[in-house]
């Protein structure tokens, strides 16, 4: 409850609306979080304050999340203080070049227990900004497009399991474009779904790997690595432009070990041949030596050569 709450943190909340606010920051070099943090937090301290019965903050790398506290008749004002602040944030920022600012502000709920839910309002506001630009206030709530559920998701899938079976750095790299086309295609579709999906395509290609026997280095915080990277784009663009390296870093890298691998029994088949030539040589006899089945050795030495095994010891 709030009182607990007050007496647990030292806090002073009282009975009134809550609000949750998430102010993020993109394209801000690392040794000026601090600083702008600072000057966020004294421009709520100084227009947001006077307003409120209690607000708290936490910043973090590059945003400042806060709640808010106060009475029904200061709601307007609240409202009207924060998109104050936006624009003096959006002054303030463009003087230091290309960082901007976001503010993605929650429901206002009537109960401590409901600022969860401010909370993640916020949360998927703050995201927005990927689809609808920076700059700006947000608010609202976002509504989910369906993606899960069409066929597109289907496609999605495929795409990216078809490419990590192709072997082939260039196939993959056209799947991802295409997964791009797919998602930026779809209508309403929102900034967390963009992002969740960005995520769910490094789960399907761990698991695309998995099923063709090839590792992913740094399996266990593939998607943490990634996820924590998307927590500085500003755009779908630098999202999907992550993903590329993300992905195609480690598949290219995995891609030469498999061919390195396949190239070993052609090496084998080609030492053995000269050395046995002086009888009948069979496709079935070469596989042997090699370790493989006939129909694996079959097509990996087709591919490695340019010719069927009949057609070489011709």
């Amino acid at each position: 409850s709030c009182s607990e709450i007050n007496e647990q943190h030292y806090f002073h909340f009282q009975e009134g609306y809550y609000k949750c606010l998430i102010f993020k920051f993109d394209h801000m070099p690392e040794n000026q979080l601090q600083f702008f943090s600072k000057a966020t937090i004294k421009k709520l301290k100084d227009g947001i304050e006077p307003l409120c019965y209690e607000w708290e903050f936490m910043a973090s790398r590059n945003e400042v999340d806060v709640i808010l506290n106060f009475s029904p008749e200061n709601q307007r004002k609240v409202s009207a203080k924060i998109y104050a602040i936006m624009s003096e944030m959006s002054i303030f920022v463009s003087e230091f070049g290309q960082t901007d600012v976001t503010i993605g502000t929650g429901e206002i709920c009537e109960t401590f227990a409901d600022l969860p839910y401010s909370a993640k309002i916020a949360r998927l506001n703050v995201e927005q900004r990927l689809i609808s630009g920076r700059n700006r206030v947000i608010e609202g709530q976002i509504q989910e497009s369906g993606f899960l559920d069409s066929g597109e998701f289907a496609e999605f899938n495929a795409c990216l399991t078809d490419a990590v079976e192709s072997l082939e750095p260039e196939i993959m790299n056209a799947a991802l474009f295409r997964i791009r086309e797919l998602l930026m295609k779809f209508r309403n579709i929102s900034g967390h779904e963009v992002l969740q999906m960005m995520k769910e395509a490094c789960n399907v290609y761990i698991f695309a790997m998995k099923k063709l026997n090839l590792s992913v280095e740094g399996e266990e915080e593939f998607v943490s690595r990634y996820s924590e990277g998307a927590e500085w784009c500003a755009s779908t663009g630098e999202l999907f432009e992550l993903l590329k390296q993300h992905i195609l870093g480690s598949y290219q890298e995995e891609v030469e070990k498999k061919r390195s691998e396949s190239e070993r029994p052609v090496r084998l088949a080609k030492k053995y041949i000269p050395e046995h030539f002086e009888h009948q040589i069979t496709l079935e006899e070469v596989s042997a030596v090699t370790g493989f089945t006939p129909t694996y050795f079959s097509t990996v030495f087709k591919k490695s050569t340019g010719k069927t095994f009949l057609a070489y010891l011709l």
